[in-house]
């Protein structure tokens, strides 16, 4: 087995020993660790990240814990609780549920704990107060992950629906994707509404130590793009491994069989750098 499909395993089973041990009682659990939020929208690869930041064994760094799905918590990592009371409480009392499940007491070893939230998640009327509590609470830290490729984004999301695939992380799950056409309107109001949303979230955390991820440079310097992430949490840097694949390989115009068509209505408009292969 290749040292790269080692290392990964090694220091997930570390994760999993150092948590059973706090359950087990065997050793105490405490709550001197960075808070952070990874904020985004998806199809923005933020599954790639989380999946580099599980990675660090003093790093937490749980899924979709305000999941739209009300009977679901993606944490990311195996027993983590997921029990009816915890779930009325995430529903009704939103603070209560980043206080004492989110940012509970963790193994000793673990220096940074998070989790990723989307721009609309948590709009309903009990959630929303989470938005206000997270900007009332400075010492949480922000790493703003965006997509510069919005047209990518917008593929993305329509091949997920398709094929009901969000994250890929064994080759022989790789769907062949024949050629799909979009639909100019849905890309426009996806292109207006995510720079709406990055704007709106990055005044709405303007007081918060924030940090800038794009996507397309964590896939092609992940080395170097992981480093200052890791020292913006207060851990010390390391080779960061993610489990998850790339699910698209093809081209832009290869995937989308109107792809000329889009780029010509778009030509002349803030969005036409997206159609640049």
């Amino acid at each position: 087995m290749k040292n790269f499909e080692i290392f990964p395993k090694i220091q997930r089973f570390k994760i999993r020993l150092d948590d059973w041990f706090l359950a087990k009682e065997i050793i105490k659990g405490q709550d001197k660790y960075q808070k952070f939020i990874v904020l985004t929208r998806a199809r923005t690869g933020s599954n790639f990240l989380m999946s580099l930041l599980q990675s660090h064994p003093k790093i937490r760094a749980f899924e979709e814990v305000f999941t739209e799905q009300k009977r679901k918590i993606h944490w990311g990592y195996a027993k983590y609780p997921r029990s009816s009371k915890v779930l009325k409480i995430r529903e009704e009392q939103p603070r209560k549920f980043i206080d004492e499940v989110v940012f509970r007491k963790f193994p000793p070893s673990v220096s940074a704990v998070g989790f990723k939230l989307f721009y609309y998640q948590a709009q309903s009327s009990e959630l929303q107060k989470i938005w206000q509590y997270l900007k009332e609470n400075k010492e949480i830290k922000i790493i703003h992950l965006k997509r510069d490729n919005l047209l990518k984004v917008c593929l993305s999301s329509h091949l997920a629906k398709i094929t009901n695939q969000w994250i890929l992380k064994d080759e022989k799950y790789r769907h062949n994707y024949a050629p799909v056409q979009l639909n100019y309107d849905d890309c426009l109001k996806l292109f207006e509404e995510t720079k709406k949303w990055e704007e709106e979230y990055d005044s709405f955390f303007n007081e918060h130590q924030k940090i800038e991820v794009i996507y397309e440079n964590l896939v092609q310097k992940t080395l170097q793009e992981t480093k200052p992430i890791q020292q913006f949490l207060g851990v010390t840097p390391q080779r960061l491994y993610s489990l998850t694949l790339k699910q698209n390989k093809g081209t832009l115009p290869e995937i989308i069989s109107n792809y000329y068509e889009l780029k010509e209505k778009f030509e002349g408009s803030p969005w036409s750098k997206f159609f640049t292969e």
